[in-house]
């Protein structure tokens, strides 16, 4: 599996589709730790596909293995919703990764916007 880059030798496109969708549509995905990050965007994408409603957990079981053995792995989603550009980054084994998980995470995002509580792209949990 392919690491994400984090310099800027590659960037990928991510371009808003055109037509805004009602459903969550991921552009980029990553999974890992430290320095370690592995581009999972192929998988999420079939992953959600294939169980949009029970979706998964983001483990080394279902994200093709452990880029870092012994420390607590993150899954950062990057994704399209209604015309705009969201995240959702979670710790391994936590919640369930869904359709509704990266709804709620889109409207968390938009409600504290909205209040004043935090700038777009900042991540609402620090406020």
């Amino acid at each position: 599996m392919a690491s994400a880059k984090t310099d800027d030798s590659h960037i990928p496109e991510i371009a808003l589709s055109g037509e805004p969708s009602s459903d969550p549509r991921v552009v980029f995905a990553t999974y890992g730790c430290h320095e370690i990050f592995w581009d999972v965007t192929d998988l999420v994408k079939k992953l959600l596909r294939d169980n949009p409603v029970f979706g998964f957990h983001a483990h080394e079981d279902v994200m093709g293995g452990d880029p870092e053995y012994n420390n607590n792995k993150t899954i950062l989603i990057i994704f399209e919703y209604n015309g705009k550009f969201y995240y959702l980054d979670q710790l391994n084994r936590s919640p369930k990764i869904n359709t509704d998980s990266l709804i709620e995470a889109a409207k968390l995002e938009d409600a504290l916007t909205a209040y004043g509580k935090h700038n777009p792209g900042e991540d609402p949990r620090l406020f």
